[in-house]
């Protein structure tokens, strides 16, 4: 198990921050320099991305934003694609990560009672 990555627990509570190639800075999300999550605390959601980037470690690093987030759903890689398998009706759903997913910030909503 890999250790968490301190800059998505500032990214979570609105501070800056930067753990390896990870950094919090003004409500964004950054791996290597892109954009793969963004805040927005007056709708309270966050949208996520990989940024074209359909790697192991964006992977990874979005996978533990949603389990921080304590969202039910999971990136992961099939046929050299990524997705966000996610809950909706009691069924399983599989969506496709293409630029900013909804997924993250409805489930957020449904968290969070808005």
């Amino acid at each position: 198990m890999t250790k968490p990555n301190a800059a998505i627990a500032h990214f979570l509570i609105g501070l800056d921050g930067k753990d390896a190639n990870t950094e919090s800075r003004e409500g964004s999300l950054y791996l290597h320099g892109n954009l793969i999550a963004q805040r927005d605390d007056d709708k309270s959601e966050i949208w996520i991305s990989n940024a074209g980037w359909k790697t192991q470690l964006t992977q990874r690093r979005l996978n533990e934003l949603l389990n921080k987030m304590r969202v039910a759903a999971k990136i992961a890689t099939r046929d050299g694609q990524q997705y966000i398998d996610h809950v909706v009706d009691g069924k399983l759903k599989s969506t496709l990560l293409v630029g900013f997913n909804e997924v993250a910030q409805t489930a957020l909503r449904q968290r969070w009672g808005h």
